[in-house]
């Protein structure tokens, strides 16, 4: 028993500094550690996703992770609104709702406050963490919702997806999925794993568009899309965020949602 259980914590161990590698593999990506334009990551920074509930309660976390692959969020210092404007990542009956400020949830689980949750709901891990609460006046779903905001920016038009159109990838972006390939497999012929070998179907090279956003007042867009991949026993939703100028990426940011063990 205690063999089984050492094993156990030694294969989570080792799922989360796999998890911890990916983040930091794919973080810098084409950036050189970082985009040099303070307006875009100003805007980078304000990207908030998160969960909306048939109860109206809306859980939002940064884009931007600080916590590694656990999506550990700290709020502190973060300039929330009072209202904000929240937006479906699929195209829905509503084009977007006004919520307004609750509370800053602090090291909570939110798994544990919202049973039907879908998107924070980490079984075997319960992270503890920050989020900010809004609520919306009135119900207009009856299922939980992964929805968007961007803080202190207006969206002007969003162009939805139907998942079946794959993600423009480059030199870059294959070169980091064939490193993160052979990383997987080599650590799984070693150690084993609950689950196959990955592809490049569980890379950013099989990532799918969910939706484009047209702000006001910038000149880029900002894209979104998403894929699905695991580790040894941990299995991610990885959502992509590309700001893209006259056609060209110029920033380029991953945020890992786990899920496990399997």
């Amino acid at each position: 028993m205690v063999i089984i259980v050492y094993k156990r914590l030694m294969i989570a161990i080792f799922s989360l500094s796999l998890m911890g590698l990916i983040v930091s593999m794919v973080g810098s990506e084409a950036l050189d550690e970082g985009p040099k334009d303070e307006d875009t990551k100003d805007l980078y920074h304000n990207i908030l996703i998160g969960e909306l509930f048939p109860s109206g309660n809306v859980y939002l976390e940064r884009f931007l992770l600080d916590g590694g692959h656990d999506n550990v969020q700290h709020l502190e210092g973060f300039n929330y609104p009072e209202e904000i404007a929240i937006y479906p990542i699929k195209k829905a009956k509503w084009a977007s709702v006004r919520a307004s400020f609750s509370q800053l949830i602090k090291t909570t689980y939110i798994g544990e406050i919202e049973k039907a949750s879908i998107y924070f709901k980490h079984p075997f891990s319960k992270p503890r963490q920050d989020a900010l609460l809004y609520k919306v006046d009135k119900k207009i779903t009856d299922t939980p919702m992964t929805v968007v905001s961007i803080n202190n920016y207006e969206i002007e038009k969003i162009t939805y997806f139907d998942d079946s159109q794959i993600r423009e990838y480059s030199h870059i972006d294959y070169n980091m999925a064939m490193k993160h390939i052979r990383y997987d497999h080599e650590r799984k012929d070693k150690y084993g794993s609950s689950l196959s070998k990955i592809t490049r179907a569980n890379t950013i090279l099989n990532a799918r568009k969910i939706a484009l956003f047209r702000l006001k007042n910038i000149d880029y867009d900002v894209l979104l899309s998403f894929y699905m991949t695991h580790g040894i026993e941990y299995v991610s939703t990885v959502y992509a965020i590309d700001f893209i100028q006259n056609g060209k990426i110029i920033l380029s940011k991953e945020k890992y949602n786990t899920d496990g063990p399997y």
